[in-house]
This record gives C-alpha cells, sequence and structure tokens, in this order.
C-alpha cells in the first residue's frame, strides 16, 4: 500500500464526524506543455491541500459556523486552501482555533501556499 493509499486511509478514518471529503493523491496537475493546472473546489465548500500548489490530499468542508471550528482530519495539516463558501473563515495552526497565527480567507479567495502547517478552521 503506498504512503498516499494510508494517508486517505487514515483520513478517511478521522472524517467520519465530519462533512468532509477527501479526494485522489495530486489535485493539481501539469497540463501539456508544463502549464500548472489549478486544483478546483466546489461551490460552498472550503478546500485545503495536504502539500503547497493545491497538491496531494485534497479535503473539503462545509463552511464552519460564526464561533465554532473544526479540525482538518490530516496528521499532516495542510498547506494550501480555497474557499468557495460564501463565508468568512480563518485558519489557524492550533487544533482549536486559538492564537495568534490565524489567516481570513475570503470567499473565492485561495492561498497556494501557507507556508507552514495549519491544523483548523474557524467560521467569522
Amino acid at each position: 500500500m503506498s504512503i498516499w493509499s494510508r494517508m486517505a486511509a487514515v483520513g478517511m478514518l478521522l472524517a467520519a464526524p465530519l462533512t468532509v471529503s477527501i479526494t485522489g493523491t495530486s489535485a493539481a496537475a501539469t497540463a501539456e506543455g508544463g502549464a500548472q493546472v489549478q486544483a478546483t473546489c466546489d461551490p460552498g465548500r472550503i478546500c485545503f491541500w495536504v502539500g503547497p500548489n493545491y497538491t496531494h490530499l485534497k479535503f473539503s468542508l462545509t463552511p464552519t459556523s460564526s464561533g465554532s471550528c473544526s479540525i482538518i482530519p490530516s496528521p499532516w495539516g495542510y498547506r494550501s486552501v480555497q474557499n468557495n463558501s460564501g463565508y468568512l473563515q480563518k485558519v489557524y495552526k492550533s487544533a482549536n482555533c486559538t492564537g495568534a497565527v490565524m489567516v481570513p480567507i475570503g470567499h473565492g479567495n485561495r492561498i497556494a501556499d501557507l507556508g507552514a502547517a495549519y491544523v483548523s478552521v474557524g467560521g467569522n
């Protein structure tokens, strides 16, 4: 079993209580001629990728409501994010949506590399 298959299995087990979908081993692809194809995130969802530049496992969640916190079911955290939820969401390095290191992600925005692994998302 490959590392990515094991990651998907772990992610599925951890995602049971959340509305999460996990897809593929690579959310970004290279088109003919070497151009980078951007990953997609369905309307009404906020999507996270384990790797920078929308690569590796993708986690797709419903938006987190104001004052709530969701932990992303990845033991590695996530490095890329896209918000198509229609709501402002904030990503955190801590598992409980607290701390000074927080990045707000407005509707329609995406960040290809957060620069570090983030592990939770909170609504505004």
